[in-house]
């Protein structure tokens, strides 16, 4: 009989975003220079994982710590703001 491994490209399909449930939260972009003295627009936010699919695997447990995301995400009011 044959060794059947499993042997995926990727085991996770992983959504980060904001999480409307828990909120913004602000990154700290410097330790000198607390988050609240910049507009909410200036400001840069944390993402959040918010789905990851199949929920886990017997092999490979779903490992939160381990999923690189964003630094930051900001918000703009216009088109400007991306450079475009």
């Amino acid at each position: 009989m044959l060794n059947m491994e499993v042997k995926n490209l990727i085991d996770y399909f992983v959504l980060c975003g904001l999480d409307v449930k828990s909120g913004l939260e602000a990154e700290c972009t410097s330790p000198d220079e607390p988050t609240n003295t910049k507009s909410p627009l200036e400001r840069s936010y944390k993402s959040k994982i918010l789905y990851h699919f199949p929920e886990n695997l017997p092999w490979n447990p779903f490992d939160e710590d381990a999923v690189t995301q964003i630094n930051r995400f900001y918000f703009f009011s216009s088109k400007s703001g991306l450079g475009l």
